[in-house]
């Protein structure tokens, strides 16, 4: 008989043993954690309450500046910490109510290569309740709550809301309560769609383990306005735009088909302006304004229907010649105009409007004989009610083919041929078929450039794999080109590292790399991420690199590129001057560096009071301005770093 009590007892505490380890178990406050596990562990961290006992399953945020990461403490309350890397990172938790009070926890900065213990201390809490102008509970809400005072000790790149304190929490029939709070000042926000803003009335002040109760929050409900617009004896709208105005809200929205759409908005009383553009009775377009106040109240729901008066506009018109049936699709824009878009009709005919003479852009976009053409041309608009201009296209061809290192035909390759013009600037597209062929039509006289490959077809690689021969060639008399043959190579590589005059790496920035080897200084441009830079897809011989981040630049740097190499070339940017060139009559200004070459566009620059500002490095410099009257005139600068020279008063 005391053997069959003795295998009882005995089965009771395997039982007992067993259900203890299978569920985790919650560690009251005063018992101490379990310490079997290495404390020397840097990826060790453990939080606990203020009498040592360990505090379980509570979230751990940490937040570096590569973002947050989120773990929960075991039944010992510990927590794994992301592996070292030298960089600081704050701890915080999310507040929580155990033992009866909230807790929460002093942001705790570390670089992680130390074990952490994190103690808890009793925080306050908030709770109350927000209702709408008639007293009924705001269904579904969001709770924030701001510290009215900046968190100590806290680096202010680290982290987000969570880092400076910002409580956020959803709530559902109007009541909320926000547990954990840090002693001190908050503000009480509520937000919920269709609602206004509330804030409560007064700051909260939290002592240690106070409880704040009854706080009221109330708010009216948003408005909205809804309505169509009209033009008097005059076709339908075809586009526009409305725009409001109170002491406290701004809102835009587009017309569409004459139709318009505020979405909630706060009440009050409003200025409307609607500007849209639709066609006369004699079927030309004109731009029409209509303008209205308007008080909303709360909750209201406002329906209007405007009539639009005619206002003074330009209409620059006319026809794309030569584009046939192929410019239907097409676009013509123009800059500066209030709805300065059209699509091309079939017989390439357009009409876009402007709202003043004076200089502008007219850009026309289409897709002809395989061509994709995106053309800006320079006009003069007079000041009349009516304007014709025309755009004939040449009929001037360039066509080639693309072949590999081997000498074989490449298909899928997507080409660019640019121009820089006086009269206009113009990027034109095409791909090689399957013999390696392109073609270029309606190619207008200048000097152009061809090359810089968009796109390969997969199964050749990708861009970044190839290097392609660039050519310049002019186009004159509309005369054709043909027989032209771009080589694609395997292309090289430059990359290297990005530091500051102390050795330091710099993380934001950007780099440019020229490429005076075949005769081209067109820039390609990348950017610093983590101190590093890298271009693929290079021609081999020698380039010019040029770095630049905020205060700092450097010019000049070399590297000669071999096919299907890598280059290493490290940049140290030194801290920068600042050359100010005066306005005046130039047609075109050029920063030159001692090598001649144009730094102007390479460089940070600004339109000042007193003319335009170059960020440059410490060196001597040639500003030269090409004058609208003809001839040029040249002025040789030094730069100094922190100080700022000037070209001309």
């Amino acid at each position: 008989m005391p053997d069959l009590k003795i295998a009882r007892h005995l089965a009771l505490c395997l039982v007992l043993a067993t259900a203890s380890s299978a569920a985790p178990q919650l560690v009251e406050s005063g018992q101490q954690p379990d310490v079997r596990q290495p404390v020397h562990d840097p990826g060790l961290g453990t939080v606990v309450f203020p009498s040592g006992g360990p505090a379980a399953f509570v979230w751990v945020r940490e937040h570096g500046a590569a973002g947050a990461f989120s773990t929960r403490t075991d039944a010992n309350g510990r927590f794994r910490l992301r592996p070292a890397d030298g960089v600081d990172h704050v701890l915080t938790i999310d507040g929580f109510e155990r033992n009866g009070a909230g807790w929460t926890l002093q942001p705790y900065l570390t670089s992680g290569t130390r074990p952490v213990v994190l103690t808890l201390r009793q925080g306050g809490s908030v709770s109350g309740k927000w209702t709408d102008g008639r007293g009924r509970s705001v269904p579904e809400f969001e709770v924030v709550l701001i510290p009215t005072e900046p968190r100590p000790d806290v680096p202010s790149e680290l982290g987000g809301d969570d880092v400076r304190g910002v409580r956020r929490q959803r709530c559902a029939g109007g009541r909320f309560s926000v547990l954990g709070l840090e002693p001190g000042g908050w503000r009480v926000l509520a937000r919920a769609k269709g609602y206004l803003q509330a804030e409560a009335t007064s700051v909260v002040v939290l002592e240690k383990g106070q409880v704040v109760r009854g706080v009221r929050l109330r708010a009216g409900q948003l408005a909205s306005i809804h309505g169509e617009v009209r033009v008097p004896g005059g076709g339908p709208v075809q586009e526009g735009f409305v725009s409001a105005e109170s002491e406290s809200q701004r809102w835009g929205a587009e017309l569409v088909e004459g139709r318009f759409e505020s979405g909630s908005i706060a009440p009050g009383r409003y200025r409307i302006e609607v500007r849209f553009v639709a066609r006369d009775t004699a079927g030309r377009l004109r731009q029409y304004i209509t303008e209205t106040d308007v008080l909303l109240a709360e909750a209201e729901r406002r329906s209007l229907s405007l009539v639009g008066q005619r206002m003074p506009a330009i209409r620059v018109f006319g026809r794309v010649h030569g584009a046939g049936e192929g410019a239907d699709g097409g676009s013509v824009s123009i800059s500066g105009g209030p709805f300065g878009h059209a699509v091309l009709s079939a017989d390439g005919r357009f009409e876009v409007l402007v709202e003043a003479a004076g200089e502008y852009t007219l850009q026309v976009s289409l897709e002809l004989d395989g061509t994709w053409h995106d053309t800006a041309y320079r006009v003069r608009v007079l000041d009349v009610p009516d304007l014709e201009f025309d755009v004939s296209l040449p009929q001037a061809t360039v066509s080639g083919r693309v072949i590999d290192a081997q000498g074989r035909p490449v298909s899928g390759v997507g080409l660019d041929l640019f121009a820089e013009d006086p009269r206009f600037a113009t990027c034109m597209s095409a791909t090689t078929d399957a013999s390696g062929r392109f073609r270029f039509s309606h190619v207008p006289d200048a000097t152009y450039l061809l090359g810089y490959p968009s796109s390969i077809a997969p199964e050749t690689g990708t861009v970044e794999d190839f290097a392609i021969s660039i050519h310049e060639l002019h186009v004159e008399h509309s005369r054709a080109h043909s027989g032209l043959e771009l080589r694609l190579t395997a292309g090289g590589s430059v990359r290297g590292r990005v530091f500051d005059e102390a050795g330091l790496p710099i993380a934001f920035g950007s780099v440019y790399l020229l490429d005076p080897g075949d005769g081209t200084s067109r820039p390609f441009e990348g950017y610093i991420e983590d101190g590093c830079y890298e271009f693929v897809g290079l021609s081999p011989g020698p380039k010019r690199i040029f770095g630049r981040s905020v205060g700092r630049s450097v010019l000049a740097a070399r590297a000669t590129v071999r096919a299907g190499a890598a280059v290493e070339c490290d940049l140290v940017l030194e801290p920068s001057g600042a050359l100010l060139v005066a306005p005046n009559q130039s047609a075109k200004l050029e920063v030159l560096d001692e090598d001649g070459v144009d730094c102007g566009a390479l460089t940070d620059s600004w339109q000042l009071e007193g003319g335009i500002q170059f960020v440059l490095p410490p060196g001597t410099y040639r500003v030269r301005s090409t004058l609208r009257s003809g001839g040029t005139v040249e002025r040789v600068v030094d730069v100094v770093a922190g100080e700022q020279a000037i070209a001309w008063r």
